[in-house]
Formats: structure tokens, C-alpha cells, sequence
């Protein structure tokens, strides 16, 4: 069986900030890939390097030392092959989706713009784009007919999150970056979101996941893989079912223990 595509790949990431006395190591010498098709998840506490690490991920910062490739092309400075191409095949879901959607903005519109981002220069016809913002929004669990006309103020959290969750599907990214994408939704909302993550991977088998997280409770329904970082250093790496059932690191083991609490 031939291996999926790996996408995105960082190697011996190491990101130094500060200098002299003041010198900090928020990564130290990180290596990752993320398969077409995958959701591989970054957990880790508070200062464990996760927000470091994906910006770095997507072009957003550079490493001190190591490299990252998207598609096999180098991510080095936003006029790199890598970057452009990154850009193109990515999107982000956000922690906080009343802060990333325009409270002025119909959820059509919403929904709608990151498609007329990308055909700027290139006509897109207007059928084409109230098509694929219907799908977006049914593959999601949301009624195109009973939402595209809300504001985000007349949704509640768990709805505006799926919201901002089909605007980063519409374009068929390869690649969706989810930073925390529950940790401010109740919790009779996260199934919710939890399923409309399950039908994406069911409906788009091709597109890869990074799930950024502290909560191993949503990432062991979600995740293929798991990265643990602790201190800017990746402690642990491998499948769910052996990073949570059969943890090596003793950090691993403290998470996993407190998740069982």
C-alpha cells in the first residue's frame, strides 16, 4: 500500500528569541510531517512551543535553525515557491470564532470571501461560489437556508465556530490548522464541532488536519497522530492509541493522568 503524500514537513526546528542574558529557546531542535489525509495533533501545556511551532509551520515565522517544506518546495520568506503555495493550500480555523468573524458580515458573505480571495484575478462565477458555500455549510451540520442570512451575533458559540469552519473548507485547502478550536465552546457544543471534523475527513479523505490542543479528550477522537511538546522540545511522538494507551514520557503520563481525572 503506497504511503500518503506527506505535505508539510519541518525539520530540527529550533527557535531562539531574545538575545544574551536574554535569550530564551522556545524550540529546540523539533521535527515533524503531517500525510495528506491525516489529523495529527500538537498537545502540550501552556509555553510548550505548539503557537511557535505552527507559525513557524506556516510561513508566519522563521526558525532560528531547520527548514520546513510544503509539497517538497522550501517555506523561506513569503516569495518562496514553498510559502506561495502554502498560502494557497491552507487555512485556519481559530480559537475564538466571534473574534475571527465580521460582526458587520452575513454568514454567506463570511463564508463566502476566502473564495473571492483566491479568484481575485480569475473570474468565479456567482453560482459556482453559492454552491460551494452550501456544501461548506451542510458538510458542517448548518441549514444553508435557516443561516446564510444570520449575523454572527445570532449565533451561539458552537454554530459560529462551524461557521469559520466551512469559510476554511470553501476553497478545498490540502491543509486545515485548527489552534484550539474548542477550548472556547461549551462543552454541549463540542460534539458538534467534533462531528463536523469527522464528516470533513469522511466527506475529503485527501485533506490533512493539524489540531493544536491541550484537551487529550477531543484529541483522541479526532487525531491519527500525536506530537507532545513540553519546554519547546517534542517529548513524545507517535499513533493516538500508543501516545495515550502506552505513554513513554513521564510528561505523557502526567497528561494522560490528568485527563483521567
Amino acid at each position: 500500500m503506497t504511503e500518503p503524500q506527506v505535505l508539510l514537513t519541518g525539520n530540527g526546528i529550533t527557535r531562539i528569541f531574545g538575545k544574551g542574558n536574554e535569550r530564551q529557546t522556545a524550540l529546540d531542535d523539533v521535527s515533524v510531517e503531517v500525510r495528506a489525509g491525516e489529523c495529527l495533533a500538537l498537545i502540550g501545556g501552556s509555553g510548550s512551543g505548539k503557537s511557535t511551532l505552527t507559525r513557524i509551520l506556516l510561513g508566519l515565522d522563521r526558525p532560528t535553525s531547520g527548514t520546513v517544506t510544503f509539497e517538497d518546495e522550501s517555506v523561506d520568506g513569503s516569495k518562496s515557491v514553498g510559502y506561495q503555495a502554502l498560502r494557497r493550500e491552507s487555512s485556519l480555523v481559530f480559537q475564538s470564532p466571534f473574534t475571527s468573524l465580521d460582526p458587520r458580515w452575513t454568514v454567506a458573505k463570511s463564508v463566502a470571501e476566502p473564495l473571492k480571495i483566491q479568484h481575485k484575478y480569475a473570474k468565479i462565477d456567482g453560482s459556482d461560489i453559492d454552491r460551494k458555500v452550501h456544501e461548506s455549510l451542510s458538510l458542517v451540520g448548518l441549514d444553508p437556508n435557516e443561516f446564510l442570512s444570520r449575523y454572527p451575533v445570532d449565533l451561539s458559540g458552537g454554530q459560529a465556530q462551524r461557521v469559520a469552519i466551512a469559510r476554511a473548507l470553501v476553497t478545498d485547502p490540502k491543509l486545515i490548522v485548527a489552534d484550539e478550536p474548542m477550548s472556547a465552546i461549551d462543552v454541549a457544543a463540542r460534539l458538534q464541532i467534533l462531528k463536523a471534523f469527522a464528516a470533513i475527513r469522511k466527506s475529503r479523505p485527501d485533506t490533512a488536519i493539524i489540531m493544536i490542543s491541550h484537551d487529550l479528550g477531543v484529541v483522541q477522537h479526532i487525531a491519527d497522530r500525536i506530537v507532545v511538546l513540553h519546554h519547546g522540545k517534542m517529548v513524545e511522538s507517535g499513533t493516538t492509541d500508543d501516545v495515550l494507551n502506552r505513554p513513554k514520557a513521564a510528561y505523557t503520563r502526567e497528561l494522560v493522568a490528568a485527563a483521567s481525572l
